[in-house]
């Protein structure tokens, strides 16, 4: 286990003995590459106190994902003009080296589009908001536009791996 690993692990800890309700969603999502992004992004760019901006970042990953309030944060038409609002909303990283963030934050992108387009037609059956229905937005174009600007050198990639995240369908791992 790296060094990296070691705090990822302890940080889930403090996050559930600060918050014991989501002690079960911890468990469940342990293995959520983009959780892992947010909680460990702050130490990979360097961020000044990496350690309360991942704590933040864990605690607001589970809170804007808790089955009871997530509906506050679904996607709406005001989060179409950019693809980093929604995401740049939630997450906060002090200080930090900023191509280090920007390249983690397209791999959180990545993951968020490749959601919101494996959910298009439990999207449609729920009434739910999905740009890619509305044709908003254009997943093979956008998809693209990331892939196009991941640069695959960035210490990012010392940590996550690319092919993994393109294998990741979902933020939020449904049990």
């Amino acid at each position: 286990m790296n060094i990296l690993e070691k705090i990822y692990e302890e940080n889930l800890k403090i996050c559930s003995l600060a918050n014991s309700s989501i002690k079960e969603d911890i468990r469940i999502q342990k293995d959520n590459i983009a959780l892992k992004i947010v909680a460990l992004l702050p130490f990979i760019a360097c961020c000044d106190n990496p350690t309360a901006n991942s704590l933040l970042n864990i605690n607001t990953f589970f809170f804007v994902s808790d089955s009871k309030l997530k509906h506050y944060f679904f996607h709406n038409v005001s989060n179409n003009r950019n693809l980093f609002s929604r995401l740049s909303a939630f997450f906060s990283f002090w200080g930090g080296n900023k191509k280090t963030i920007q390249q983690g934050m397209l791999l959180l992108s990545l993951i968020m589009i490749q959601d919101y387009y494996y959910d298009k037609q439990i999207d449609i059956a729920t009434k739910k908001y999905n740009p890619f229905n509305t044709k908003c937005w254009n997943f093979h174009k956008i998809k693209k536009y990331i892939l196009s600007n991941i640069v695959e050198t960035s210490i990012v990639f010392k940590y996550f791996n690319l092919q993994e995240v393109l294998a990741q369908k979902y933020w939020w791992k449904e049990i």
